[in-house]
């Protein structure tokens, strides 16, 4: 009896553990649950891969962003939903179901018109804009190594008219949207750089910096920005931080240009017959004469040509999570001509962070800073030019002693003029400084919070500096001995220049958004903006400074009277 009760005891106790073993099994499996991770290529229906499409885990923030070759790679729950979108494609909604490897082909959109565009102070889906809206996205503007902005867009917007304004290094170019509408006053579009009126030089931005261009072209941009939206509006939006893995991305080319067809001059022979012609009653130099006897034939355009360079190098760093994302990047731009003495250097870095805090409220900053070089372009941009194409080529280059001929001219006149000196000076005598430093920073701050579905507000703060230094010096005149191309016969003179110009936008933005009947949509904006901008420039400039060298960092060091120098022939 004893036993038996001990055993019927025994067996309840047993029978509640098994049972209790069997709950917990049920129950710990939600709570103990891990993510997998899930791996992936995304194509097209073609079979090639698709880069920068987005899969984000829906329901939440995470996600991450397709490389190159399509692939993806990303930790998520084994019953998660994965929305995978991307630019001209449809998107798509796919169910992991615990499996580790998935296969994503998309479905190219027919007309695009789902595709979302910038328009002022929002963006908006195509088929809902009812204004003119040209796009151009970041593999566009990348398509051909360029130096600005300016130069990307060429061939690649309809309706957008850019005409180079020069060929020095670095140089801009003259942006129509809806052709010249005025005489007197400006015909350049609005700039808005991530949602803040830009001022500056398009130069100072970094087209590698640059995610995507929306141009507003009709008359319905006057009515987001104003009088100043009359000429047209230019949205550039930056690149922003994708969430993943941090990733390192470097992108460069290095290229040489030659001169593909020079100007064409009479050769020898020719330049003797026009000269025999003409009614010059003068007679050639005796240098001249010279030349013929030896049969010289100077091509004074292969003298003064050089190889050209242009070499851009750009660094990214950029990764996220949870909503957090950044990216720093820093770039290097370098450009010269085939005449001497005109270069064109570019600094940048640049940074964006985007932080998400709670579910309601986000906040980002954006910076970029540029610090250029420009020289020759005050004055010696195009002075050689001239010079060397009027040159007579029965003189010669050097003389006897392997120095530069310094006064080459086939005419008593010229010899007599400014211009009297070879160009070739202006490649191996450096007397002459001809600089431009320019530096800009630009920066946006924004912080938006949603109260309920829908309704958000915004608040965007711009902060812009520029400021730049012109320094001008051109040599006194020291012949035979060092000869001054830009000064024959006159004395040393200095030229600074300084302008510098700051601002700031703060602009409160109250957006709410509300789908009815899944076909119907009402969006409202409503806006409060000040904008607030001072510059000033000045110059001084005076010769006759005491020594060369000092050249245009100390202007009080010169003499108070004019110093001419004496020019004598020898």
């Amino acid at each position: 009896m004893k036993m038996s009760t001990n055993f019927i005891k025994i067996q309840p106790l047993k029978s509640l553990s098994i049972i209790f073993c069997i709950v917990m099994a049920l129950f710990s499996q939600p709570v103990f649950a891990q993510n997998i991770t899930v791996k992936g290529r995304i194509t097209d229906a073609a079979g090639n891969p698709v880069l920068n499409v987005s899969v984000i885990i829906k329901g939440s923030n995470t996600g991450v962003s397709s490389v190159a070759n399509g692939e993806f790679e990303i930790s998520a729950p084994a019953n998660a939903t994965l929305v995978i979108t991307s630019v001209g494609f449809v998107p798509q909604e796919i169910s992991v179901n615990g499996r580790r490897s998935i296969s994503v082909v998309l479905v190219s959109s027919e007309t695009n018109m789902g595709e979302v565009v910038v328009v002022g102070y929002g963006t908006q889906r195509k088929k809902d804009v009812t204004g003119a809206v040209v796009s151009v996205n970041e593999k566009a503007l990348r398509e051909v190594p360029v130096a600005n902005l300016q130069q990307a867009l060429i061939g690649r917007a309809a309706g957008l008219e850019i005409q180079g304004v020069g060929n020095r290094p670095g140089a801009g170019a003259q942006i129509r949207i809806r052709g010249t509408r005025s005489i007197t006053g400006s015909n350049e579009p609005l700039f808005v750089v991530d949602g803040i009126p830009y001022d500056g030089n398009l130069n100072d931005i970094n087209p590698d910096d640059v995610s995507n261009v929306d141009i507003l072209k009709d008359a319905s941009a006057t009515a987001i920005y104003g009088s100043r939206g009359a000429n047209g509006v230019i949205l550039i939006t930056t690149k922003k931080g994708r969430g993943g893995e941090t990733r390192i991305s470097y992108s460069g080319y290095y290229g040489f240009g030659k001169v593909f067809n020079k100007y064409p001059v009479f050769n020898s022979a020719e330049y003797q017959a026009m000269r025999n012609l003409s009614t010059w009653s003068q007679g050639y130099m005796a240098e001249e004469q010279k030349g013929m006897t030896l049969g010289r034939n100077t091509d004074w355009q292969d003298l003064m040509y050089e190889n050209a360079l242009r070499t851009d190098h750009n660094l990214t760093v950029s990764g996220g999570k949870d909503g957090n994302t950044f990216s720093l990047g820093g770039g290097y731009y370098k450009e010269t001509t085939v005449m001497p003495g005109e270069d064109y250097t570019r600094y940048s870095v640049r940074a964006a962070i985007d932080t998400r805090i709670g579910r309601r409220m986000k906040i980002g900053l954006t910076t970029q800073n540029m610090v250029s070089v420009e020289v020759g372009s005050q004055f010696v941009s195009g002075a050689a030019m001239f010079r060397t194409v009027v040159l007579s080529p029965l003189m010669p280059a050097y003389d006897s002693t392997g120095n530069i001929y310094a006064i080459p001219n086939g005419n008593v006149d010229d010899n007599n003029g400014d211009g009297r000196y070879s160009p070739l000076f202006l490649k191996s005598k450096k007397t002459w400084v001809d600089r431009v430093r320019r530096l800009r920073t630009f920066n946006t701050l924004y912080g938006e919070y949603e109260f309920i579905k829908g309704l958000r507000y915004r608040v965007n703060v711009g902060l812009n500096y520029a400021q730049q230094h012109g320094g001008q010096f051109r040599d006194s005149d020291n012949y035979p001995f060092e000869p001054s191309f830009f000064r024959p016969g006159l004395g040393n003179i200095a030229r600074v220049d300084n302008g510098e110009t700051w601002g700031y936008t703060i602009e409160n933005l109250v957006y709410y958004d509300k789908t009815l009947f899944k076909d119907h949509k009402i969006n409202f904006t409503g806006l409060y903006s000040i904008q607030e901008t001072q510059s000033f420039s000045n110059f001084v400039q005076k010769d006759s400074i005491t020594e060369n060298f000092v050249q245009f960092y100390n202007m009080g060091s010169s003499s108070k009277k004019r110093v001419t120098v004496i020019y004598g022939q020898t």
